[in-house]
């Protein structure tokens, strides 16, 4: 049973050290962070430098651009590079590169031409790569070329730059100007008053006042659109985001999604989608209008105007795609669940965030926009809730207390000298809580399946242990129907150690797994904190009772086990007949620490459950 444990935890946790690698898609171009399961940039100087055979363009001119190793041996495997107009918005790349080496592949990003390149499976690592860049038919100004560089997976260096400057003037209908964006001058707090009278809101926490709030969203339609508000309380000064995502089911995949950001003191905002579990960037213009936003004392606040109807464009992996987004039917009937998602952009970025500390938090139920209420959001969605709920109660719970009952209550638990169905009662109670305990992991299993849509390669660890805990339970109860006769005393003997010890590493593998649960990165803080505090304590309290039961039992000098008849053995490994009756031998273990242990368990659970529903 060890070995198969330690196959089924090896087999499901080989690394996950996977990438692009085929190099970035075309809908990331725009993008200088690879997002390698959140490694950050290296911060040790760069190796690798960009250079530029010249230093001025004019319209049609040809640049070689060389990204190459700085004076050193350093190899790279990698690579991005685009080129900016510094006039213009970020997310748009200008010109035509027109000849590049084996292993390196060009995008149309946005255009009918490869404005952007990237590494293919089939590059070699290498100090150097020259590439040959072709500038717009027109001046678009000043270029800035903007180059990733990779070293490995997870070293890698941002916004290596070259700068080509225009020799004739910007002409302006050729760059696509950066959003507009007010200064904000708002009250930083949300007026709840006002919420459900002159506009709908959502807030969290439940039932807070402007003063206690941590997040708001206010809504309210305009002329042809709706006018939002967000207001970010746990926001860092020139280090934060707040996006806003609208949703037909509460999921992030196919939602629309807007974010506002403040980069080292730059405020920003940036249309977003989500094809899948991941955001990219929406090509739209005078789609979102009377932008303002204001990040003071910790308070990110922003507010625009998002046309009713639109038509926008997204890089996918085929290409341009076309999205229309129509929210007319949401004015007067609840079509739409509203989610709130926060946390750091990436240093050095323009408009790059890096995934939400926390898991979004979500409306309590869709909205109208047109229609003054108030609601607020929750934290971890109902089905992940019960998913902790069942798995927590089950292990902790039930298949604790059965762990016990059966290795120290044998004799005497209950009336012993009555049998229940045909057997023990303390075995009655041991099988009965075997029960709930696959029942109950077997549903919460179910449920986070579903909830997700299978594997979730961003918490692998913690799926991969969930996985082995479910495979391994449901060995046991297997194992359990298939059990030996009493009478086969070698065969029997064997069955009762590899059951103890699997369930005993089963127990300790579930543990294990909840305890990386609750210290997955965007868990909410109050779990990652007093509900692992909650966590230890079951744990202690089940250590505890097991260490003054097994003293309890060597000092009254009898055996944790009866012999086949049924009457005391001696230290050596008996096998329990839970169909014969009874012994009648005195019961040695302490009925009123049980009932203790009890209560402290069922107590730390209503703790942890309270915690875990309290939003």
């Amino acid at each position: 049973m060890e070995l198969l444990l330690f196959t089924v935890v090896f087999v499901l946790l080989l690394p996950s050290a996977y990438g692009y690698g085929t190099g970035g898609p075309a809908g990331v171009c725009h993008d200088p962070y690879p997002h390698h399961h959140g490694h950050p940039r290296s911060l040790e100087a760069s190796p690798f430098a960009m250079s530029l055979d010249k230093t001025q363009y004019n319209p049609g001119d040809t640049v070689k651009v060389t990204i190459s190793s700085s004076g050193s041996s350093e190899l790279f495997r990698g690579l991005q590079v685009g080129a900016h107009a510094v006039d213009g918005i970020w997310e748009t790349l200008y010109g035509e590169f027109t000849k590049v080496p084996a292993g390196v592949q060009g995008f149309k990003y946005f255009s009918d031409v490869e404005n952007c390149v990237t590494h293919n499976k089939n590059f070699s690592k290498t100090g150097k790569v020259e590439l040959e860049w072709k500038a717009p038919n027109v001046s678009v100004g000043n270029i800035m070329f903007s180059a990733t560089v990779l070293k490995d997976y997870e070293t890698y260096w941002v916004n290596l730059t070259g700068d080509l400057t225009a020799a004739l003037p910007l002409v302006a209908s050729a760059v696509d100007p950066p959003i507009s964006v007010g200064s904000g001058g708002f009250d930083k707090d949300l007026d709840i008053a006002e919420c459900g009278k002159t506009s709908g809101c959502i807030t969290y926490p439940k039932d807070c006042t402007a003063a206690t709030c941590d997040f708001a969203v206010s809504y309210k339609t305009v002329t042809d659109g709706i006018r939002f508000r967000l207001t970010n309380k746990r926001a860092i000064a020139t280090a934060s985001y707040s996006a806003l995502g609208i949703s037909t089911d509460q999921f992030m995949p196919k939602d629309e999604t807007i974010t506002c950001m403040d980069i080292g003191g730059s405020l920003d905002l940036a249309h977003g989608y989500n094809p899948g579990m991941y955001n990219t960037k929406i090509k739209s213009r005078n789609q979102i209008s009377d932008i303002l936003i204001q990040s003071v004392d910790g308070t990110l606040s922003c507010e625009f105007i998002r046309k009713l109807k639109v038509t926008v464009e997204t890089m996918g992996y085929k290409g341009v795609e076309t999205l229309e987004f129509d929210y007319t039917k949401g004015v007067d009937n609840p079509e739409y669940f509203l989610y709130l998602s926060f946390g750091d952009p990436y240093p050095g970025a323009k408009e790059s965030v890096e995934k939400h500390h926390e898991l979004p938090i979500v409306s309590q139920s869709k909205v109208a926009f047109g229609k003054m209420e108030r609601t607020h959001f929750y934290t971890l969605h109902d089905s992940v809730k019960v998913h902790v709920m069942f798995m927590v109660v089950s292990w902790f719970g039930a298949a604790a207390v059965a762990a016990i009952v059966s290795r120290y209550y044998k004799d005497g638990f209950l009336n012993s000298t009555d049998m229940s169905c045909g057997v023990k009662p303390w075995f009655q109670v041991h099988r009965s809580l075997a029960f709930i305990t696959t029942i109950l992991s077997v549903v919460a299993f179910i449920i986070i399946f579903v909830r997700y849509d299978g594997w979730t390669d961003s918490q692998s660890l913690h799926a991969g242990f969930g996985i082995a805990v479910m495979v391994l339970t449901i060995l046991q109860v297997i194992a359990g129907m298939l059990r030996p006769g009493p009478d086969d005393v070698k065969k029997r003997a064997l069955f009762n150690w590899i059951h103890r010890v699997s369930g005993v590493l089963t127990y300790i593998l579930a543990a294990a797994t909840m305890f990386i649960g609750t210290r997955i990165p965007y868990m909410t803080e109050r779990m990652k904190t007093t509900g692992t505090g909650l966590l230890a304590g079951l744990v202690v309290v089940q250590i505890v009772t097991a260490v003054i039961l097994e003293i309890f039992s060597a000092s009254t000098g009898k055996a944790s086990h009866d012999d086949t008849n049924g009457n005391a053995g001696d230290s050596t490994m008996k096998i329990e007949d839970t169909k014969k009756q009874p012994s009648t031998a005195r019961h040695t273990r302490s009925m009123a620490l049980f009932v203790f242990y009890v209560c402290t368990l069922v107590s730390l659970l209503i703790c942890f459950l309270a915690l875990l529903w309290i939003d």
